[in-house]
Parts: C-alpha cells; sequence; structure tokens
C-alpha cells in the first residue's frame, strides 16, 4: 500500500492553500500548536457506530458546497478552489494560515492510518482515526474540518454540522484566526441548513460568513471601501432575516453589531451588542464571540 507523504493539510501548511477533497490524502502528522481554552463540547467517543458515516445517503460527487454566499442556488458541485475562498463580488481571495506541522512520530500512528483507508476509499476507517487522533489532540482543528467534511460528503449532516461547528469555536482561538477556513465552515453549515430547510439558520451562516468576507476585505485596503461595504450589507440582510425568524438570535445580533460598526453606524451598533448581551444566555456564542461581546466598550 503507497502511503503520502506531502499530504493535503501538509501541502497547505507549506503553502496557505485550503483543505482539499476526498481524492488527495490526509496528512500523517499534527500541527504542533494547541489551544489553551477549554473544548466547548465533549470528545468524539472512538466506539461510535459505524452507521454514522456508512448509510445509504452517500454523495454520488466528492464535491465540497461551492462558497457561494450570495444565497443564489449552485448550478455545479464543484469544489471550492484549493488556493482560496473567493467571493465573486470582490474578486478578492482569503487564503487559509495554516500552522506549522509537527514531525513528532507519537502523532502519526492515527492519521497514517487515515491517510491510508482514505488513499484506499474507506471513509469509515478514516473517520474512525481521525476521531481516535481527536480524542488525544481535541483542538486540532483542521483535523476535525476535515472529520466534518467526510461525515458531510457521507450524507451525516447532523455530524458533520457538529464538526463544523465545533472547528469554528477552535480556529477562533488560534493566535492567527483563519478567516478563510471560518468562511469555508459557515459555507459547509449554509449547505446543511439548506438541505435540512432551516431558513434561520442558512440565512444566519451565509451572513456571518459575508461579514467575515467583508472584515478580511477592509483588512486587505485598511479601510472600507465600496465593494466592502456592499459585502456588509448583503451580510445586514441576511442577518436581519435570521432575526426575523428567531429574535431570540444572540449570534445574529452580535454579528449585525459588527456589520454597523463597519459602516460606522455606532447607534445601530450599540444596540444590536445590547441585544446580544442580553440574549447570549439563551443562545450561546462561541467563547471567543461571548468574550468580544463582553469587552466591547
Amino acid at each position: 500500500m503507497k502511503r503520502f507523504f506531502l499530504p493535503s493539510l501538509l501541502f497547505c501548511a507549506v503553502t496557505g492553500c485550503s483543505i482539499l477533497h476526498r481524492t488527495e490524502p490526509i496528512p500523517t502528522t499534527a500541527p504542533d500548536h494547541q489551544s489553551n481554552y477549554p473544548s466547548s463540547t465533549s470528545e468524539t467517543p472512538t466506539n461510535q457506530k459505524s452507521s454514522d458515516i456508512s448509510g445509504s445517503k452517500k454523495r454520488t460527487t466528492n464535491a465540497a458546497p461551492s462558497p457561494d454566499l450570495r444565497g443564489e442556488k449552485r448550478t455545479t458541485n464543484e469544489a471550492p478552489s484549493a488556493g482560496a475562498i473567493q467571493d465573486t463580488d470582490t474578486k478578492r481571495s482569503t487564503k487559509l494560515e495554516a500552522k506549522p506541522i509537527s514531525r513528532s512520530p507519537e502523532n502519526a500512528d492515527a492519521l497514517s492510518a487515515a491517510a491510508d483507508a482514505l488513499a484506499n476509499g474507506d471513509d469509515l476507517t478514516a473517520a474512525r482515526e481521525l476521531r481516535r487522533h481527536l480524542q488525544k489532540y481535541p483542538k486540532q482543528f483542521l483535523f476535525r474540518y476535515q472529520l466534518a467534511e467526510i461525515y458531510f460528503r457521507n450524507g451525516d449532516t447532523s455530524s458533520a454540522k457538529q464538526e463544523f461547528l465545533q472547528t469554528i469555536a477552535d480556529a477562533q482561538e488560534a493566535k492567527v484566526v483563519n478567516q478563510a477556513l471560518l468562511v469555508r465552515c459557515h459555507t459547509y453549515l449554509v449547505e446543511i441548513a439548506s438541505e435540512k430547510g432551516d431558513l434561520y439558520s442558512e440565512h444566519l451562516n451565509r451572513g456571518i460568513g459575508l461579514c467575515l468576507l467583508a472584515q478580511k476585505l477592509i483588512e486587505i485596503e485598511g479601510q472600507a471601501n465600496e465593494q466592502s461595504e456592499s459585502l456588509v450589507f448583503k451580510a445586514i440582510k441576511e442577518l436581519k432575516q435570521a432575526r426575523e425568524l428567531q429574535p431570540d438570535d444572540a449570534a445574529g445580533a452580535w454579528y449585525l453589531s459588527k456589520c454597523y460598526s463597519a459602516l460606522g453606524e455606532s447607534a445601530q451598533a450599540e444596540k444590536m451588542w445590547a441585544i446580544a448581551r442580553s440574549k447570549a444566555y439563551l443562545n450561546p456564542l462561541t467563547p471567543k464571540e461571548l468574550r468580544e461581546l463582553n469587552e466591547t466598550r
């Protein structure tokens, strides 16, 4: 059995590109960084039933949802480009900024087995080995992201959603926040919500994704411009629709506050901030979002 020594996440760490999909082997070594913040969910059990990903709903394509956060129907199952996540309105790309990969051999056993399994098209074994690795290293969110992708393409959208949400929470704790990875996770969550008919989650995750894209563009340009403001207005529209469906939503109010701040509308930003503060206990934010909410003002 041929083993791959330059798998996708290792390539990602070197070039800054995003994680590839099923036809690409996963890395056999793990990132050396660990977040000190405690996990917000329990660790994944290694004895999880095989039916989690081996059901009849397995997708006929290896493609991930395209990162179209504008609410338009997709006409293709083409995966996001390996190099970047790009919004078609801004024509700007946001590259993944992966941490260096550790060469420590004690991390490699489960990942090597997972890489071999994926090379042979055995998603069930790959998922089991990734869960085993994440039991030991629960904060290595790039591998959790890949586990979530395996669940997604095998039709286990409930498990995929849980892992994408945990990936977001853990990735936010990194010293350098990987905006592109966050956008990819929210793109998947939009797709999952759409399949389930969950309009609230669809609008919420699309709005957050657009907000993140706008923030990255403002960071690149050094100031807001017509393109970033266009993204912000689209994000506001989506987040407002989410709040109409679930008025007690803290996340929607918090990201609306960020959007209004980006537009310089301080009164609206403060209003949304106050709502988010009052609703946070009803609809929990991620640990990082909650800290930012409490530190604002």
